[in-house]
């Protein structure tokens, strides 16, 4: 049995993997620091980000037997590669990608815990959270494309994603499969799914009953449906639900409408059937996202007497719906920040907790601050707690 005989199929966790693969590169004394991200599966190998699901993937597919020589092609994948200095060399390598802006936000937070400046990556909205990167697509990884790299090599924004564009389109006939009565996958699997969006026409070869519409849970998972028949929009979520919460490299919940040859955010009605199921959604990515959040912001501010506080989201099921809270608790006297929820649970020193929804909370102490300098996703900064008048208030609206 090899030396990584222990990682056994599919069931393997990918922290595990990253564990081993760290491992494996102290012992072949690697001199660049390197630090796991578990929230995106990303190993930080000095000023280099590399994402890590292909290389698990390879290890999964491999027998124990084969573990060995699998982990000593990842190491010598990881080797640092020469630069690229000039526009001429990067232009046919330039693809394009689709970020989560608020993942990017906290990736550009993780940065700065650990003290790396890597550049602002070049980034163009696109649609609800979805914004439009570009990587250069080297043999062993994707590298982000920043402001920096266009100044060195004089070319425009718009030349250069139109390059990349160009460059994605000769690789992308369409492919789809249907996965359910009337629900399509995209079925490419080259870690350039999401951003084929870039391409309407590709999706107007489905056919679909009604407007297209569309989920993109992972950079590798585009699902799309037609507007006509409401069930499917239920079961296309219920499908991308369980990538977007557990599988590798997760984009966003937003659901997207095709309307003249562009993407748009779509917003369900509170009287579509899956309305609730959609807001559940939301919420549940919404959790990983402020975790990845308050994790660097651990890192950035490490003086409990005088940094803020970055309290918890956390969710529970109530009344068959995912519910989303924070607590506020009596005593700390730091600038507390609290993530935007449902409700806020006050947690008073001589008083049993009791929870508000949020909307009444501010029918009281007025509109919360949103924490000035600080990027998606949002958080309000509050300071000292409420007087006993202002939770009375609260308390019996809410009882009311």
């Amino acid at each position: 049995m090899g030396l990584f005989g222990s990682l056994k199929g599919k069931s393997a966790q990918r922290d595990e993997f990253a564990g081993m693969l760290m491992n494996y590169l102290k012992m072949h004394n690697e001199p660049r620091p390197m630090t796991y991200r578990a929230g995106d599966f990303a190993l930080v190998l000095g000023d280099e980000q590399v994402a890590l699901e292909s290389h698990y993937q390879r290890f999964l597919a491999a027998s124990p037997k084969e573990h060995d020589a699998v982990m000593h092609s990842i190491y010598l994948d990881l080797q640092p590669l020469q630069p690229i200095s000039g526009y001429r060399q990067v232009q046919g390598l330039l693809m394009p990608v689709l970020r989560s802006r608020m993942q990017s936000s906290n990736r550009a937070l993780q940065l700065k815990a650990q003290k790396i400046d890597a550049g602002e990556e070049l980034l163009q909205p696109f649609a609800g959270d979805l914004a439009v990167g570009l990587v250069i697509d080297r043999p062993t990884m994707m590298q982000p494309v920043v402001h920096e790299d266009l100044a060195r090599w004089q070319v425009t924004a718009e030349a250069a994603r139109s390059a990349a564009l160009a460059n994605l389109l000769r690789v992308s006939a369409p492919s789809f499969e249907e996965v359910d009565e009337g629900i399509f996958q995209s079925a490419w699997a080259d870690g350039y799914d999401a951003p084929r969006l870039l391409s309407p026409p590709l999706f107007k070869t489905l056919n679909l009953p009604g407007e297209t519409i569309a989920l993109t849970s992972n950079a590798d998972r585009v699902w799309a449906t037609g507007s006509r028949n409401p069930q499917t929009i239920v079961k296309l979520i219920e499908l991308a639900a369980d990538s977007l919460l557990n599988a590798g490299k997760p984009l966003t919940p937003d659901l997207l409408i095709l309307k003249e040859d562009r993407w748009q955010l779509w917003t369900l009605a509170p009287t579509h059937p899956a309305y609730g199921q959609h807001r559940d959604l939301v919420k549940l990515w919404m959790r990983d996202v402020y975790e990845q959040q308050q994790a660097a912001l651990q890192q950035i501010y490490t003086d409990k007497n005088r940094d803020p506080y970055a309290a918890s989201y956390a969710v529970a099921r109530r009344d068959n719906r995912v519910e989303s809270y924070t607590a506020w608790t009596e005593g700390i006297g730091v600038p507390f920040w609290l993530p935007e929820t449902d409700t806020i649970v006050f947690v008073p020193v001589d008083e049993e907790p009791f929870h508000v929804p949020r909307s009444r909370v501010e029918a009281v102490l007025g509109p919360l601050t949103a924490v000035s300098g600080l990027k998606a996703p949002p958080r309000v900064e509050v300071r000292g707690f409420p007087s006993k008048d202002q939770l009375k208030a609260m308390r019996s609206r809410h009882e009311n």
